[in-house]
C-alpha cells in the first residue's frame, strides 16, 4: 500500500501571516514522518520505504495564496485557540500584507511524506 500525508512543516507561510495578526491557531498540526512511519508499526504494517518532499504553490498575489487552501477544502481548522468573530477590515488588510513573499511571488508549502506498507 502506499501512502502520501501532509506533514508538519507544512502551510509556514500562512502560519507567519496569521502570526501578525494574533497568536491563536490558525493552521491544523500535521504529525511528522517519523510519527506515521510509528502509527504504521503500531497498526501491524512494515515500512518498506518512506521519504518526504517540499511541494510549493505559488501565486502572483497573497489572497490567492490564501483561498488556494480554501479551494481544496483544507480550511476547515481543529485548534483549541481559534479566533473568535469576524476578521475586520484592518486585521484582513495586515494578513494580507504580512504575507511573505518569496522570490516568485506568494508560497504555500506543504511538507509530503510517502510511505510504502505491507501487512
Amino acid at each position: 500500500m502506499l501512502l502520501s500525508s501532509v506533514l508538519d512543516g507544512s502551510l509556514n507561510e500562512i502560519d507567519s501571516a496569521w502570526r501578525a495578526i494574533d497568536q491563536c491557531g490558525h493552521i491544523n498540526s500535521f504529525y511528522s514522518l517519523s510519527a506515521l512511519k510509528s502509527f504504521a508499526l503500531q497498526a501491524g504494517f512494515a515500512v518498506t520505504w518512506a521519504d518526504e518532499a517540499l511541494l510549493i504553490d505559488t501565486y502572483d498575489t497573497p489572497l490567492k495564496a490564501l483561498r488556494s487552501v480554501k479551494n481544496i477544502g483544507a480550511n476547515d481548522v481543529k485548534t483549541a485557540s481559534r479566533r473568535q468573530g469576524l476578521l475586520g477590515k484592518s486585521a484582513y488588510a495586515q494578513l494580507l500584507s504580512s504575507y511573505p513573499e518569496s522570490k516568485n511571488g506568494f508560497d504555500v508549502s506543504y511538507q509530503v511524506g510517502f510511505l510504502e506498507l505491507r501487512k
